[in-house]
């Protein structure tokens, strides 16, 4: 379905009403409305294009390429509201990406959470040995031709600086971000600091990221205590309805699988008729 909204391309303190399109999934940033925005900015100012206010399902957003040089010559930078995270190129990070796209119109900017199930084999076994449990992951791709161009072996922004802003639920405060490289490798980003619900990473590449904590058996929803909602929402799970837990805080009993005695193991524990869970003895 096609989507279409009024939304405003903020440029330092002007805002200049502006069109997105999107459909599937992709939002189309039209790039007089970029253009326009970029004349309009100050030097060193920030143009913001909010398609997260247009829909709460597009994963990716096409970005005019001469847009991001106009930007650039500003010496400003661009952030883009996505659903999934709010991505902010410097400077220098447009620059090295104008000059990667080439004579290409576009490049589109694709930051989407990536489903467990979706993972694959040799990334599952990555985050198995880091000893925590997997929060979320999250795929940040700036994609020309189907491409990566932003990639660890491409030099990345170049130098540049890119924020990531990713809204998510952190139960611990021992978590970590890691990057997934395609042989099962990871590397810890360093830049990375949580506050107010809110992930925010300093990147030199795009690719795979994994979010991971050491998470309190028993806590499935992940806010930091053990209560009746943990075993509520392992019946939910049991019976499909969608919902979010954590599965490795979920297996209580430790027989690698979400059963009704998870739960009930959960409530005993509240009442206080177990004091330790089976993994814990």
């Amino acid at each position: 379905a096609d989507e279409a909204g009024a939304v405003e391309i903020t440029v330092s303190d002007i805002l200049i009403p502006k069109q997105i399109q999107v459909e599937s999934g992709k939002a189309e940033v039209g790039k007089d409305a970029v253009n326009d925005a970029a004349q309009n900015i100050e030097k060193g100012g920030e143009v913001s294009i909010p398609v997260a206010d247009v829909s709460e399902d597009a994963k990716s957003a096409a970005l005019p390429v001469e847009s991001l040089t106009r930007i650039a010559e500003k010496e400003a930078v661009l952030t883009v509201e996505m659903p999934a995270a709010a991505v902010t190129m410097d400077t220098a990070a447009l620059e090295t990406v104008a000059e990667k796209a080439g004579d290409h119109a576009s490049v589109t900017l694709e930051v989407a959470e990536i489903p467990r199930e979706d993972l694959t084999e040799t990334q599952m076994a990555a985050i198995k040995k880091l000893d925590q449990n997997l929060v979320t992951a999250i795929s940040a791709e700036l994609l020309v031709n189907g491409e990566n161009i932003a990639t660890e072996a491409d030099n990345g922004f170049g130098g540049g600086k890119v924020t990531v802003k990713i809204p998510v639920k952190l139960s611990s405060k021992d978590f970590q971000v890691v990057y997934i490289a395609d042989d099962g490798s990871t590397t810890v980003i360093e830049n990375a600091t949580y506050a107010d619900g809110v992930l925010t990473l300093e990147l030199e590449h795009f690719s795979t990221y994994a979010i991971v904590q050491d998470s309190m058996l028993g806590d499935t929803d992940g806010n930091g205590k053990i209560q009746t909602n943990d075993a509520k929402l392992i019946l939910q799970h049991i019976v499909r309805m969608p919902v979010e837990l954590n599965l490795d805080a979920a297996d209580v009993d430790g027989n690698g699988k979400i059963q009704t005695n998870d739960a009930k193991l959960i409530l005993q524990y509240i009442v206080k008729i177990i004091t330790k869970f089976p993994t814990q003895a």
